[in-house]
């Protein structure tokens, strides 16, 4: 049972109540160290939160560990859903190395009858309480920093169970969807999210598990693009083209195209099934996003 299509769903929901509790304090402007102390005092004081934040770089990480469940279970209708042959994506991993960005990925046509077993994952209320008081704090802070971080990796632990849920999301792009500039369909497309499970989490009080490093827009963007690129295939209204090259390269031009991101050569798609790969020049990617 995968939390990936609850995570995307209620992303929009928690984000409008982070807005609407966390407002900005006007007039103060705190340095990168300042920030830091200041958000984790507004967790401890008006929430009894303990958290660790640590800024590398531009990035800066926030680190809740919590005991108490991320996910719960809830009904659904059930039933049979009638399949369509359609573009199936077996398997897709993305990495940015020597000046180009690879995707490695595996697409086949299949023919699936899906059936619903009647239950769905969901966030429970403490965490989604949670997540809404922690964006909160940070929109009354990091937008008042004198040097904000570029990107923010919220991680959300479940320290009885070994559970967690991490969000990495542009600080830029969070501005812009508070201020209406980004919609809604396109921001959930932004933030990266992932839930695991890791027996080092049990009782981490610190995030020592965690390798915190300083996130480049390279990483952020090849992930984000085979974030785009998953959607695409399983959860999109409207199903993928059969011309596998034509979509991929169509999803990684507009996502680039939309960061105004040219620090790269190439991207290169590696296909898996017929052990191929194709080379794509940077400008001639980027005329495929006008």
């Amino acid at each position: 049972m995968s939390f990936r299509k609850n995570t995307l769903l209620l992303i929009p929901l928690l984000i409008f109540f982070a807005v609407f509790f966390g407002c900005a304090i006007k007039g103060t402007f705190y340095s990168p160290s300042e920030a830091d102390q200041k958000f984790a005092q507004i967790l401890k004081a008006e929430f009894h939160y303990d958290a660790v934040v640590k800024t590398v770089g531009k990035t800066t990480w926030i680190y809740l560990s919590r005991d108490r469940r991320i996910f719960t279970l809830r009904v659904s209708e059930g039933g049979q859903k009638e399949g369509k042959e359609k573009a199936s994506l077996q398997y897709l991993d993305g990495r940015f190395e020597d000046q180009s960005f690879l995707l490695e990925y595996d697409v086949m046509l299949s023919f699936k009858s899906l059936k619903n077993s009647g239950l769905a994952s969901a966030y429970t209320e403490a965490f989604n309480e949670e997540y809404r008081n922690v964006l909160g704090a940070i929109t009354r802070i990091y937008f008042n920093a004198q040097d904000p971080p570029t990107f923010i990796v919220t991680i959300f632990a479940d320290i009885k169970d070994g559970i967690e849920v991490t969000d990495t999301f542009s600080v830029e792009d969070f501005r812009k969807y508070q201020s209406s500039a980004l919609p809604y369909e396109e921001y959930q497309l932004r933030v990266l999210t992932d839930s695991r499970g890791d027996k080092r989490i049990i009782g981490d009080t610190t995030g020592s598990h965690l390798d915190m490093h300083d996130i480049n827009w390279q990483d952020f963007l090849i992930r984000q693009i085979v974030k785009r690129i998953n959607f695409k295939y399983a959860q999109s209204d409207f199903k993928p083209s059969e011309e596998t090259e034509k979509e991929f390269l169509s999803i990684a031009a507009r996502a680039l195209d939309s960061y105004h991101f040219t620090d790269f050569t190439s991207l290169k798609l590696h296909d898996l099934r017929n052990d191929t790969i194709r080379t794509i020049e940077r400008e001639e990617l980027l005329k495929l996003a006008q």
